[in-house]
Formats: C-alpha cells, structure tokens, sequence
C-alpha cells in the first residue's frame, strides 16, 4: 500500500459529480490532487497576502475638500504654512511623475508633436480595464489646481511649480543627506540588512541621476503638466492612499508647530496685551480645527 501523502505536502480539490447508471444512480467523489507547493511558491504567496493587507491608512474618514474648508478658517499665517506645504509636495509629485510618463527623446516639434499628442490623451482620457495601469498624475494636478485657485481666491500666495523645481535643483544631493534616514530606520526596529556607508552610496546614485534628470527635463515635465489643461473640477478622489497619508501627516504637523508659535508669542514677556489675546485665540481655533480633522484632542503641556 502506498504511503498517503500528508496533508501539509499537497492541496487538495473536491469535486462532487453525479454519474448516472443504467442501474442505480450513484454520486461518486472525484479527488483532483495539485502538486505540492515549491517554497517559493508559498513565500510569494504570502507575500501577495502581506501587500494586500491596506495597513497604511492612517485616517480612511480624512476628507481634504472638509480639511481645506477648515484650514480656511485659522488666520492667514497658519493657511499659508499648511496649503504651501502641500503645494510643494504635489508640485514635486507632479515634476517627478510627469518625468517618468514623457519619453527622454520626445520634443513639442513639428515631427515629434503627433507622439506628444498622444501622450496628452492616453494620461488622460484612457481608464482603466482590467487592472492595467492608470496615471495619477490628473489626479495631482486636479489637487493642485484647487489648492492654487483656493490661495489665490484668499490673497494668499501659492507657491509654483517652477519654485519647487528651482528648489529641488538648487544644491546637488550629498551621501551625508541620507545618513539621518538610514538612522531613523534603525531607531523604528527595521533593521536594514546593509551597512550605512553602502546605503548611502546607492541612495545618492539614484539621487544624482533624478538631479540630472530634473535640471535637464524639469521644466519640458512642468510644461507637460500645463498641456495636460486639467482643472480642479476634473477631481481628485483617485488620490492614491499614501497620498492621503502624506498630506495628513503634513497638516497635523504644520498646526502643530505653528500652535507652539503663537504659544511662544502668547507667553512673551514683552507681549502686549492685544497681541496676547490674538495669539491665545488663533491658538484655539487651531485646536478646535486639529480636535474636527484628527478626531484626537490637541494635547498641550500647559492649560491656557
């Protein structure tokens, strides 16, 4: 008698099939054996598991139309730290991601116009079927335009993507910069399985080839972003989560800090008393703004 084979060697299907009989009908049950799962087999398949899990969200009820609404409310100083904050961060995402969707060769020329063309439609009139892979790069911009229209409408000034370009090309990347994340990520347990001076010269390669990139194709990427002609009615609820994450994250810190600001000027010995009452009262309707979009009351050291 042969060896019966464990349970944990193979996976095993079950089909009922009914056979019909001159005689007497009878269900008989058919065992369709697989092969057994290879090692690798299981580790992928528990690493698809792991990559579907949505463990990052960090607030799924975060509106940022409600959040834009809010900030709205505080005074000009803090509505400028939090919309420039995001606005540099979707400007950057835009330049990069426009990067990677125009072809290096291609020129807004009589000869390569027809491609470019192309390129302009299929970012943003194609869907997505099947799985296959959509930009969001519409979806930035539409954000984009609606922070730029919004700062614009309250006399605020937004910055540009030309500001952010400028920025990111202004000084090239050194190995030091990268010394501080490598650290970080030793102090949060992940344990990097390369030393920091390997880290670092891999990290500043890829930076030195992005900051070639962006001087000699940035701005052709911004005058991409502009063909493109998306407005903030266009929407943007296909905002990938990590999106979300980032700008949240940004928002609670912004009015964290500018919250302490205004507490250094409150306590300020040489305060006049006008200018105390201004700052205590921008400070709660900070708070009343961090406790609506956070779901977490603002925790302060001292009571005001």
């Amino acid at each position: 008698m042969p060896r019966a084979k464990k349970k944990e060697d193979t996976i095993e299907e079950t089909t009922e099939v009914i056979v019909v009989g001159a005689d007497s009908p009878a269900m008989e049950t058919v065992i369709n054996v697989r092969e057994p799962m290879t090692a690798l087999e299981k580790l992928k398949e528990e690493l698809q598991s792991k990559r579907n899990l949505d463990t990052d969200k960090l607030n799924s009820e975060f509106n940022l139309d409600h959040a834009i609404d809010m900030v709205l409310e505080l005074d000009k100083y803090t509505q400028i730290s939090v919309f420039n904050s995001w606005k540099f961060f979707l400007n950057m995402n835009c330049i990069r991601q426009a990067l990677r969707i125009l072809p290096e060769n291609i020129e807004k020329t009589c000869d390569g116009r027809e491609e470019y063309d192309q390129i302009i439609r299929e970012t943003t009139e194609f869907l997505e079927q099947e799985g296959d892979f959509i930009s969001k790069l519409p979806a930035f911009i539409a954000l984009n335009e609606k922070l730029r229209v919004t700062m614009y409408d309250n006399m605020l000034e937004p910055s540009t993507m030309e500001d952010t370009l400028k920025f990111m090309t202004e000084n090239k990347p050194l190995a030091i910069n990268f010394e501080k994340d490598y650290d970080e990520r030793v102090r949060q347990g992940q344990k990097p399985g390369i030393s920091k001076r390997v880290f670092c010269e891999v990290q500043l390669e890829d930076a030195m080839k992005s900051h070639h990139q962006l001087n000699e194709r940035g701005q052709a990427a911004i005058e991409f972003c502009n063909d493109l002609n998306i407005h903030a009615d266009r929407g943007h609820g296909d905002l990938p989560d990590w999106v979300i994450d980032t700008l949240y994250n940004k928002l609670t810190d912004k009015l964290t800090i500018r919250w302490q600001k205004l507490d250094i000027r409150r306590t300020g010995l040489r305060t006049k008393p006008s200018d105390r009452t201004e700052a205590e009262a921008d400070q709660l309707l900070i708070e009343f703004v961090y406790n609506d979009l956070t779901g977490r009351e603002f925790t302060r050291e001292y009571g005001i």
